[in-house]
């Protein structure tokens, strides 16, 4: 039998363990482990490699864990305090500083700006009630890479998270958490590369799929057909009543229905503020009687005069775009596909529209992905100075004898940029 002796050096112990070899080369231990103090403790690396841990002093800053006291516990380098003791947490271990709670929780309700804060330490923003939006940091003072957060929806309301000049996962669109509840809730996490932004969301508030022959609900995510194209969801209080009458607005699924009375000529809409964005893509699907004069669309407006240029689709026509003086005053149609063409048009319209510098361009897609401009005009042929809402409605007039029946707009998607 062939006796061979392995010796491990540490940081202030030497352990000596005598081993055999068997014919068969399997170690069989044969001695006994000695703990030996050495006079000094090694000057060397301050965090070890793969066959040994040594600690000590050298480049270590005062008070780090660096070195062992005589009783082998761990203090500081310079100090001799034993660390976690003193006035003061540990501010640093074998000289790594900078060490920060994290996922601390921070409650919101209402429309909430992200802070570096929160990212600094991939803060939880916890949400247990309210349909609002969370807009991330912006791009001018983008996160670090790997800075992040946690977004936690409980509460009955839908929660979106928004981009503010930078990509998420290499788009556009806003992250939507569906209505939740303490059982079943949704959430996301969002993490920095220093330039964008990466997510995956998770959970679901009824655990199940719903699907129809134009949409798919899978509790986290909303997609809408024939392409099942990803939606964002939109909510019911980025918008404000125009003209509203009798008219409602109801949540159906994730969607929401615009439902107006047949009445005299007049646009019902609801609008939301255009800010500093430049493009508006929305799906919706028209449910009307088969007449030239019934519309569902996405307009513009400009507020300080009532005007409107519609982009809407009419049953049985196909699109019309068409200016108007203010709710309820016709001014003229300025571009119209045939009625031998909306056979072309399918139950759900993806439409754009997009502030172009001076221009308005307009453009219609079939899968919420291709889109084809159908017009351009200059802002002043149709409005005083520019459109500062957009929004989506119905006129519902009665041109036609025996029209009774209400107008629909089902908003089914609304992203802005």
């Amino acid at each position: 039998m062939t006796r061979r002796q392995i010796t491990f050096s540490a940081a202030a112990l030497l352990l000596i363990l005598f081993i055999s070899l068997t014919p068969q080369g399997r170690i069989v231990a044969s001695g006994i482990a000695q703990a030996v103090i050495p006079q000094a403790v090694p000057t060397a690396n301050k965090i070890g490699n793969s066959t040994k841990f040594q600690l000590g002093t050298t480049g270590a800053v005062s008070g780090d864990c660096a070195s062992f006291d005589a009783n082998l516990n761990v203090v500081g380098a310079g100090t001799g305090v034993p660390c976690g003791t003193g006035a003061g947490g540990v501010t640093s271990i074998f000289g790594q500083t900078g060490a920060v709670q994290l996922f601390n929780p921070n409650p919101q309700t209402s429309t909430y700006q992200a802070l570096a804060a929160d990212f600094n330490s991939c803060k939880v923003i916890n949400v247990a009630s309210g349909t609002f939006t969370v807009t991330l940091v912006a791009s001018g003072t983008q996160p670090a890479a790997g800075k992040c957060i946690y977004v936690l929806n409980f509460g009955a309301g839908v929660v979106t998270i928004a981009r503010s000049g930078q990509n998420i996962n290499g788009g556009t669109a806003s992250l939507t958490l569906a209505a939740a509840s303490a059982a079943a809730p949704t959430g996301a996490f969002v993490v920095s590369d220093g330039t964008d932004y990466f997510a995956q969301t998770f959970g679901s508030a009824s655990g199940s799929i719903a699907a129809s022959g134009y949409y798919l609900n899978s509790g986290t995510n909303y997609y809408v057909g024939p392409t099942f194209t990803l939606a964002t969801l939109p909510v019911a209080g980025n918008f404000a009543w125009q003209n509203q009458g009798t008219a409602t607005e109801t949540a159906t699924g994730n969607a929401l229905l615009l439902t107006t009375a047949a009445a005299a000529r007049s646009w019902t809409s609801r609008v939301s503020s255009i800010g500093a964005a430049t493009t508006l893509t929305a799906a919706f699907m028209p449910t009307l009687e088969p007449q030239d004069f019934r519309v569902s669309a996405i307009l513009f407006r400009e507020s300080a005069t009532g005007k409107l240029v519609t982009f809407g689709f009419v049953r049985g026509y196909g699109y019309q775009i068409t200016r108007w003086t203010n709710d309820t005053t016709f001014g003229a149609q300025i571009s119209a596909s045939s009625p031998a063409n909306s056979q072309l048009y399918p139950p759900i319209i993806w439409v754009r529209l997009v502030i172009a510098g001076t221009n308005l361009e307009y453009y219609w897609s079939s899968d919420g992905t291709n889109f084809v401009k159908v017009f351009t005009g200059a802002k002043t042929a149709s409005f005083t100075t520019a459109p500062d809402q957009w929004g989506y409605g119905t006129n519902c007039e009665t041109q036609v004898a025996g029209q009774s029946s209400p107008c629909y707009n089902l908003l089914l998607s609304w992203a802005t940029q």
